[in-house]
């Protein structure tokens, strides 16, 4: 097993992803997210030389941990049931819980870095944590990832953050002379917003700094860049740092001795490549198109339908406020309820109170409708959630069980390739986001049943039906019925009627 500097590269890569993942959802480090893991991966509790020896840290270091999760209540000393002599730590419930939330988000984070991921590959990609931090498969733990990956991965981190401090070398620095020097020529700032996690200005700061450093040059545009000598130079100095190479040589160690993992942690890097190669330009979203475009069969209609709830339930501005309280859009709704003959029509009341309603100025239904959206969506206490994890509880999937919903739905998307649509930052598990979701994957349907592709249209359609019955169903129902309990906009009744129409995808 070699430790080139593109596998160095790829750890802090990894390393920055959790750190900031563990930091911004639990307001904590990796090494204290390890020693939470720790506690959560051992029922009977850890002794203080067992913790040091698999999370790869010194003992001053884990004390120092260890009492600031026992600050938080998130863990307790006992006295060890193995040895009675000896106390060991163990996980709190309030613990615990802060180590299932961590765990989830550390999943999602991991789903959201890569454009394409199936089951398969995520659960391999696990696997191989284990089998080369923590010597098992991962069916043996009930965490995604093993305390010792994120212990040495954290000591990785703070390894080269002290050998870039000396040298007058942030982390963020390191990393762009690593990917210049990888390259091998001049390079497109805007390639390296990926593989940095930064914005473009951001990176722009980065090669500014090296610049005056004289470590880079530009090129003829001020987005290309090229790496000089002494930049190679510097960068090999970083690397060759005695914290780093004592935490490299600890690395190299561990797997070495075991042919299986290093052949595993060979492997691990290869997929982690491939997770983290930077490759997530854009993809098909739905089109927001006028309605009438998408006349025509019974899978393109319901797409519509879908592209419609999708607009109608993101928060609207003054004008799209007017025009959804419209008497235009009623005529609308009838008419792709006429082309998607559905099981029953729509009901009289909520027809004639929906036209009463938009019998208002526009300015009125308008006002109305934002200010209703948020004082059912977006106010305190939230009467009504937006997101499936708050819904969803029966047929989960077992991605979904182990690693929570909004992980699972993300999952979903990444099959396919797909992000948000442009101006969506919402969850993997919104509302609005599972909608755009299905009209996409209902749009392929149509445009494979109009294409006289039968096959392709059934395959899609069980796409569709699978991820109605495990996702988003309980949700649309769970929604449609709050709004129903909690509200009498004759608006938000029409969403909610057409949202429930829909929740099992057959409509």
């Amino acid at each position: 097993m070699t430790f080139s500097t593109e596998r160095l590269l790829l750890l802090q890569r990894l390393y920055r992803l959790l750190t900031r993942t563990a930091l911004a959802l639990g307001d904590m480090t990796l090494i204290e997210s390890a020693c939470l893991a720790l506690a959560a991966q051992r029922e009977a509790g850890a002794l203080p030389t067992e913790a040091t020896a698999i999370l790869g840290i010194e003992r001053v270091q884990f004390d120092g941990v260890v009492a600031l999760l026992e600050g938080r209540e998130q863990v307790r000393w006992e006295r060890s049931s193995r040895d009675r002599r000896t106390f060991a730590f163990r996980i709190t419930a309030k613990g615990a819980e802060a180590a299932a939330f961590l765990d989830e988000a550390l999943a999602i984070a991991l789903i959201n870095r890569s454009r394409f991921l199936t089951e398969e590959g995520f659960d391999r990609l696990v696997s191989l944590l284990h089998q080369c931090f923590a010597g098992v498969e991962s069916g043996s733990d009930t965490c995604l990832l093993p305390a010792a990956a994120l212990g040495r991965l954290g000591s990785f981190g703070a390894a080269l953050a002290q050998a870039g401090a000396q040298l007058g070398m942030p982390s963020g620095q390191v990393m762009t002379l690593a990917l210049l020097k990888r390259a091998e020529g001049f390079v497109n700032a805007t390639s390296l917003v990926t593989a940095l996690d930064l914005s473009l200005p951001a990176v722009r700061l980065q090669i500014e700094g090296l610049t005056e450093k004289g470590l880079v040059k530009l090129g003829s545009s001020p987005n290309e860049v090229l790496l000089e000598p002494s930049g190679a130079q510097r960068l090999e100095a970083v690397l060759a740092h005695e914290a780093v190479g004592r935490v490299r040589t600890a690395f190299v160690t561990s797997q070495g001795s075991d042919a299986s993992r290093a052949e595993a942690f060979d492997e691990l890097m290869s997929l982690l490549d491939y997770v983290l190669d930077g490759q997530m330009e854009e993809v098909p979203s739905v089109a927001i198109a006028p309605l009438g475009a998408m006349a025509g069969s019974r899978p393109s209609t319901l797409a519509a339908l879908y592209a419609l709830l999708a607009r109608l339930f993101s928060y609207p501005e003054r004008c799209q406020a007017e025009d959804h309280t419209s008497i235009e859009l009623l005529r609308q709704v009838r008419e792709l309820l006429e082309g998607l003959g559905p099981r029953e029509g729509l009901p009289v009341d909520v027809a004639m109170r929906f036209e009463a309603w938009a019998a208002k100025s526009p300015t009125v239904r308008g006002s109305d409708l934002r200010a209703e959206f948020t004082r059912l969506f977006y106010g305190y206490p939230r009467l009504v959630p937006l997101t499936g994890s708050r819904w969803v509880t029966q047929g989960r999937t077992e991605f979904s069980l182990a690693h929570g919903e909004r992980a699972a739905v993300g999952l979903e998307y990444r099959k396919l390739g797909l992000k948000n649509r442009p101006g969506n930052g919402d969850p993997f598990d919104a509302l609005v986001s599972e909608l755009d979701f299905l009209s996409y994957v209902t749009s392929l349907e149509a445009r494979a049943f109009e294409g006289g592709d039968a096959g392709s249209a059934r395959e899609w359609e069980l796409l569709r039906l699978d991820f109605c019955a495990h996702h988003f169903g309980e949700l649309a129902s769970g929604v449609a019925q709050a709004i129903t309990q909690h509200s009498d906009n004759a608006f938000l009744a029409l969403y909610a009627w057409l949202l429930d129409l829909v929740a099992d995808g057959v409509a």
